[in-house]
């Protein structure tokens, strides 16, 4: 019967060893890490399915289902009672295609606990930081190699541990490394203390607040130390057993293998995010995005969100554009929803509004047609509801008077003047400051 379980998991969200979540990637001042917005599109990274779907994937255990501690498989559930745990069977392969038996350094000295490998008992656990164990050597380390294609984008995101009431406290801390440690790792976990668990009962400890994140490459080897420190007890000896690690995708709406998250243009529409959102961003309120984030491969939208500096955001990376008392702002909260960022057939640049139908219906009271329908009996143009010029034709344009910007400019303008530049190629119209060109479809109220 198993005395003590130290469990280990490490749960991956998509992406190798690239330290994403270390980076600043929108310029503002604060890391992946503890931004809570990591593109400044003003919808925030969960919003926008950051490690949305986390799964268990691949695990070293001593007992099931063999008798080496080579990587067997995974748990499918980790309940509080050890014997009733269910195993998953073989590794996902889409994570690991290969791995190799762990072993404990040459800092500490493991048993087995009288033959039985339902737990190591591991003695010379006598540092009391994270720093004495790294010199010390004492850790246990573990081993595996993606396949040579991953799906998706995957990221450490978590550590979780079982424990039961026995051999006492103890902390440990986990580095990873892609080239086995002959430079320094990247520091995920530290200080996190692994307490008996009560009575007899099997008891779970989880860690989400992670130092560092780290993206996943395809075809790469990747090294895991468990330092082992601090124990609590006089022989300082304590127990350790299984181990295994899990993955979290985060979506990529377009497939340009930039997470949304990190995406400028999600869905490739052409269509900033920050637009896309389901607040009241307008496009004179974008700003040329800093940092390394884009709107990715495909896109024709110009790299563009709601701020480039740490002096427009809060203090969890969100641009004050889209929080509470911001000048977009309409749900009276912190960012905006993902509104139609995810729909490439929705491009909220292009104006796509219902026609307003409350309130007094008016008649439109001019109109140009070539469909013989003026002094008819149908009463058109008033048929037409709520226009100031009703324009019909099936075979005929309508051709405003074309100037060119010298021209234009020499007019006494008023406003609503209209002409076709031919200069600049575009509709302008005069709106009482200036003359407007218009050669984007859109709607007015995003300008």
């Amino acid at each position: 019967m198993k005395k003590k379980i130290i469990s280990f998991f490490i749960v991956l969200c998509i992406a190798g060893l690239s330290k994403v979540r270390a980076q600043d990637s929108d310029g503002d001042g604060i890391t992946n890490i503890t931004d809570l917005d990591d593109d400044n599109d003003g919808i925030p990274d969960v919003s926008e399915g950051y490690c949305s779907n986390s799964l268990f994937d691949a695990g070293w255990f001593g007992n099931v289902p063999t008798a080496t501690q080579n990587q067997d498989g995974f748990w499918a559930s980790a309940p509080n009672n050890p014997a009733s745990i269910t195993y998953g069977g073989a590794h996902n392969n889409a994570v690991v295609n290969s791995s190799n038996p762990f072993i404990f350094s040459t800092g500490l000295t493991s048993s087995t606990n009288g033959g039985t490998l339902s737990r190591w008992l591991i003695t010379g656990v006598n540092t009391l930081t994270l720093a004495g164990a790294k010199a010390g050597n004492d850790y246990a380390q573990y081993s595996f190699t993606t396949p040579a294609v991953l799906t998706g984008y995957r990221e450490f995101s978590k550590f979780g541990w079982g424990d039961q009431n026995d051999n006492g406290n103890y902390k440990v801390g986990v580095e990873v490394s892609t080239n086995g440690f002959s430079t320094a790792g990247t520091l995920l976990v530290q200080d996190f203390q692994i307490v008996d668990g009560t009575g007899s009962g099997y008891e779970y400890k989880v860690t989400t607040a992670l130092l560092n994140a780290v993206k996943l490459l395809p075809n790469t080897t990747y090294t895991f130390r468990v330092y082992i420190y601090g124990a609590d007890t006089s022989t300082t000896t304590v127990a350790y057993e299984d181990f295994q690690f899990g993955t979290c995708l985060s979506t990529d709406t377009d497939n340009d293998s930039i997470p949304d998250f990190l995406d400028l243009d999600s869905d490739n529409d052409g269509c900033a995010d920050a637009i896309e959102g389901d607040e009241n961003v307008t496009t004179s309120l974008l700003v040329t995005a800093g940092g390394s984030v884009t709107a990715g491969t495909g896109s024709v939208a110009a790299n563009e969100n709601l701020c480039a500096a740490g002096t427009c955001v809060n203090a969890q990376g969100i641009p004050n554009t889209v929080n509470s008392g911001g000048i977009a702002d309409i749900g009276n909260d912190a960012g905006q929803g993902s509104g139609s960022s995810g729909n490439a057939l929705i491009n909220a640049c292009i104006c796509y509004k219902p026609s307003v139908t409350s309130g007094t219906v008016l008649n439109t009271l001019q109109g140009i047609t070539s469909l013989g329908r003026a002094r008819g009996s149908e009463n058109w143009p008033a048929v037409r509801k709520g226009a100031w010029t009703a324009l019909e034709a099936k075979t005929k344009g309508f051709v405003p008077n074309r100037l060119t910007t010298v021209q234009k400019n020499a007019l006494i303008p008023v406003e609503g003047m209209m002409v076709y530049d031919t200069t600049l190629d575009c509709l302008s119209i005069y709106d009482g400051s200036g003359w407007k060109c218009f050669n984007n479809q859109t709607c007015p109220d995003i300008l």
